[in-house]
């Protein structure tokens, strides 16, 4: 029930589900399972409005990713994180995490499913219109403008913002492209 939720963003209103789901995966010892219960965990704190408990939650997902190693799905992570950072008002950290995993989505040839891809297209287009609004403030009250960082998506071209210069999404991530 829970990875249903998940596939298709429903964390409201299931109660105390994700909290379970992480402490069944904590008591079998599954590292990669605990990984992904508490980015699911906090989606759903985030989704119930609660920006702390989702905060302590990611950082807790990093620190444990980062003390078992593990690697796989950190597109999601970055993902999530970008989504907390978006809550917080931090955008041009958002647009950067959620670069980045694009870039990770592209070498790993793991493109975005349809349901995962609608909830990354509505944060971008809240992204940008977060963007424009503080980009007409910077211009009036500062007399110049903000501009827009390259938004990607794994499965369509890099698009540059119409108010930037292009730019590839290696360089909006602060990488570059692998050798071919």
């Amino acid at each position: 029930m829970g990875r249903l939720r998940v596939v298709y963003d429903r964390y409201g209103g299931a109660g105390d589900l994700f909290e379970r789901a992480l402490t069944a995966v904590e008591r079998v010892g599954d590292e990669l399972g605990i990984a992904l219960a508490l980015e699911n965990l906090a989606m759903a704190q985030l989704t119930a409005d609660d920006l702390v408990a989702a905060r302590l939650t990611i950082d807790r997902v990093f620190e444990h990713r980062r003390s078992a190693g593990i690697t796989y799905a950190g597109d999601d992570a970055l993902d999530v994180l970008a989504r907390v950072e978006h809550a917080e008002g931090h955008d041009e950290k958002a647009v950067t995490l959620l670069a980045a995993a694009d870039v990770l989505r592209r070498q790993l040839h793991t493109p975005l499913w349809p349901p995962a891809l609608e909830r990354h297209e509505r944060l971008l287009a809240e992204l940008q219109r977060a963007s424009a609004i503080r980009s007409s403030t910077l211009h009036t009250r500062e007399g110049r403008r903000s501009t827009w960082p390259m938004c990607t998506s794994s499965c369509r071209k890099a698009r540059p913002c119409p108010k930037g210069p292009p730019t590839d999404e290696y360089a909006a991530a602060g990488g570059s492209p692998p050798a071919a």
